[in-house]
């Protein structure tokens, strides 16, 4: 991957046996270890930006939830929060 953009430098300081595992990846996917790393802080912040509320998922398995309801049930979670 060619970076035609400015970048910014920075310094991580890594636990040894982290540092090894690191380098071993990107000796074996023949990658430098600064876009490895470029691209794993960018696929980590992606997913922070796309993360779910925390109450997604905390339904209990008695309650039905579709389509016809759902409105009525997201009212209701939002002034439990």
């Amino acid at each position: 991957m060619l970076y035609i953009c400015r970048v910014e430098k920075t310094t991580l300081y890594l636990p040894p046996e982290l540092m090894t595992a690191f380098a071993a990846l990107a000796h074996k996917q023949r990658r430098a270890k600064a876009e490895l790393m470029r691209d794993a802080l960018r696929q980590y912040v992606e997913r922070q930006e796309y993360q779910l509320p925390d109450w997604v998922g905390m339904i209990a398995s008695d309650n039905k939830v579709n389509s016809s309801n759902v409105k009525e049930w997201l009212r209701d979670i939002r002034k439990k929060s």
